[in-house]
């Protein structure tokens, strides 16, 4: 499947690659986004191994956080075992659940709204915060109560993700974007959870959640730059073109 994406393209209609010529050509046009209907120019930046640098800086943050995921789908009920709670963990993975439709459902739609930087940040922060409090407390009805903001950081990461990635790209990329987000996130699932055993033998289960809360900072930053970079392009076009 991740072959046969490689060689798929978007669009054949010739009247909308006609269409989509054209609004490239207008995007090159320096514009100022100085008021309603106006959108600044959309630069996504080199192509590098087939997709634009935008769009990898995506796939990083789909790679990072799909890991810290990663680590708590694998060691979450040894953690608890070690601090005499893992009666809660059906609990926990319930509000995970909870906090991943309602990621979902509900952040990605606020993200089209305002915009990824005024949603996703908040989000990774609060999971960070998340994520060391599942390391550490020893209540199992904290537990339980920190799996809700911990689910909204996966959750909301794989739907706006996807729609960054494919955005990112020329329309004639998006296939390939497509694979490659899924690529990441199946080598953060397959490779993850081994580096995160080897760093446990070294810190603890309380430490590798302390790591793991990194990768939601990491991202943090990754995002900022994306939005910088071209994500407030894509946004306010996007709005343009719905009103």
């Amino acid at each position: 499947a991740f072959g046969f994406s490689l060689l798929v393209r978007y669009e054949k209609n010739p009247a909308y690659i006609a269409k989509m010529k054209a609004a490239k050509e207008k995007e090159r046009q320096p514009v100022k986004d100085d008021g309603p209907g106006t959108t600044p120019t959309i630069s996504s930046g080199r192509v590098i191994f087939g997709m634009e640098t935008t769009a990898w800086a995506v796939a990083l943050i789909v790679l990072i956080i799909t890991a810290a995921h990663s680590c708590t789908n694998t060691y979450a009920l040894l953690a608890m075992q070690k601090r005499g709670i893992e009666d809660y963990i059906s609990q926990f993975f319930l509000t995970v659940a909870i906090g991943l439709i309602l990621g979902r459902a509900v952040c990605s739609r606020l993200a089209d709204k305002y915009g990824i930087l005024k949603v996703v940040v908040p989000i990774y922060a609060l999971s960070a915060a998340a994520l060391i409090g599942i390391g550490t407390v020893e209540s199992g009805l904290a537990i339980v109560i920190l799996g809700l903001p911990y689910g909204l950081m996966f959750g909301t990461m794989a739907s706006t993700s996807q729609a960054l990635m494919v955005n990112a790209v020329a329309p004639s990329r998006r296939a390939y974007a497509s694979a490659m987000y899924l690529l990441a996130m199946d080598l953060a699932f397959g490779f993850s959870s081994i580096i995160w055993g080897a760093v446990i033998t070294g810190v603890g289960y309380a430490g590798v959640f302390a790591v793991a809360a990194v990768c939601p900072i990491i991202a943090i930053f990754v995002v900022i730059l994306f939005w910088k970079k071209i994500g407030k392009a894509i946004f306010l076009q996007n709005k343009a073109m719905s009103e």
